[in-house]
Parts: structure tokens; C-alpha cells; sequence
């Protein structure tokens, strides 16, 4: 938790803030990455909103993935 939490105020200083489509390496953990994607819309009193999921994954010795953390973000539609 303390890694996405970490990744999430990160991203969220850079231009665009979190991407709604991104994939990256965690660094410190070599077999750690993250993704994003959009996952649902909406718009509450009329504001255009996407659900962003922040997923971290591990792949492990055999290469098989395992899904560590996911983490839902709304972000506004600009």
C-alpha cells in the first residue's frame, strides 16, 4: 500500500497527472511494475469524471503474474 501510495502522489505531480493509460517499473522492486487504466465515466452534476485503476503487479521466478495491489482513482475529464 505504502508503494502505490507513493507511486500515486508521484504521478500525480506530473503534467496530466495520473495517466490514464500508463505501465512502468517500480524502482527498488526489479519485479514490481504498475499500470493504469480508465475503467469506468462519470459525471456528477454535469462534471466529466473517469475511473482510473493503479494496478501493481509482480511477475515471479516462472514468469507468472500476480496482481499485489489495485487501487481505483477519479480524475477529472479537462
Amino acid at each position: 500500500v505504502a508503494v502505490a501510495d507513493q507511486l500515486l502522489n508521484e504521478l500525480s505531480g506530473q503534467r496530466g497527472g495520473i495517466p490514464t493509460t500508463g505501465r512502468g517499473r517500480i524502482l527498488g522492486r526489479p519485479n514490481w511494475f504498475w499500470t493504469t487504466n480508465v475503467v469506468g465515466a462519470t459525471a456528477p452534476a454535469g462534471i466529466p469524471m473517469q475511473l482510473i485503476r493503479l494496478q501493481v503487479t509482480e511477475i515471479d521466478s516462472s514468469g507468472q503474474l500476480h496482481a499485489l495491489l489495485a487501487v481505483d482513482v477519479v480524475k477529472g475529464i479537462e
